[in-house]
């Protein structure tokens, strides 16, 4: 007989002082994020890195960004999609900084912004995204361990390319403010302010919603039900350069599914075709290096 419950999704705590590589903590805590990740796409963190002075400091920040003119914001520009400022039904407005893991780049974000300079914005962008990054390559660790292939860890770290994201989505009822979509990075983190909305879709077609932090959802939306505007910051991996699938990973019962491709070219060529063209399809990377 199956559970009648609604699923919840995982929360695994990253805030023990003992998890350093090699401990029993973080054994256990690696196997729990592989069990989510396989099982759900996904999963909550618990950590105590982020004050709540900082927490207060970094949303103050991005609502500081989007009371800008727009003239100004739309300096925000990039040469791939959805990297630059976009604004959708004057309801749900977004801006990137680019190889957001240097200084330089969110310096160059700032004047961009703020051509007289704006250096606590700069110095506390910086801060989160520094965390959220460590968080990132530690669960990347993780995972490359469970599964024997961490002699390539090192070269993926290293191939890493950061996007940072503000979004801001304005206060709504019963509104679909971001479409049903997959992400396009190899992982994501969310960190969001008091307002939820994300929504991620189980293996069942079902809906769930949660707040807080999270990894990587396959499925997900944003659904807005309350009068108050959202926020989210948002840190994306990309790579630098080819993916593949590792041949310890592949034997007669997990044949490989996927030629290796670069993952910067498939943004550029094959998502910026599908844009262009206003083609739907549910699962574009099959199409562009699936066997």
């Amino acid at each position: 007989m199956g559970s009648l419950t609604e699923p919840k999704i995982p929360v695994i705590d990253f805030s023990k002082e003992d998890l350093k590589p090699g401990t029993q903590a973080w054994l256990s805590t690696s196997k729990q994020v592989c069990g989510a990740l396989e099982e759900y796409g996904c999963f909550i963190v618990e950590c105590n890195d982020v004050s709540s002075d900082l927490h207060n400091k970094i949303f103050d920040a991005a609502k500081e960004l989007y009371d800008l003119p727009t003239q100004v914001k739309m300096k925000n520009t990039s040469e791939f999609p959805f990297r630059g400022y976009v604004s959708r039904e004057n309801f749900y407005e977004s801006l990137n900084i680019e190889e957001a893991g240097k200084l330089e780049s969110t310096q160059k974000f700032t004047n961009l912004m703020w051509p007289h300079g704006n250096a606590p914005f700069c110095e506390n962008i910086h801060r989160i995204t520094s965390i959220m990054g460590r968080l990132n390559e530690m669960v990347i660790r993780m995972v490359f361990e469970s599964y024997g292939v961490e002699k390539y860890l090192d070269s993926h770290i290293g191939s890493i390319d950061y996007l940072f994201r503000f979004s801001k989505y304005k206060e709504a009822k019963d509104h679909l403010a971001l479409p049903t979509h997959a992400d396009n990075s190899f992982s994501t983190i969310l960190y969001q302010d008091h307002v939820n909305g994300l929504e991620v879709q189980m293996k069942d077609d079902k809906w769930t919603a949660w707040s807080n932090n999270r990894i990587r959802p396959c499925v997900h939306r944003v659904f807005m039900n309350v009068n108050d505007e959202r926020y989210t910051l948002a840190l994306f991996a990309f790579q630098k350069e080819e993916i593949s699938v590792p041949d310890e990973l592949v034997d007669d019962e997990h044949p490989l599914k996927y030629k290796p491709f670069n993952h910067l070219d498939y943004l550029m060529t094959h998502l910026k075709q599908i844009y262009a063209s206003n083609t739907k399809t549910d699962y574009p990377i099959e199409a562009y290096c699936g066997i």
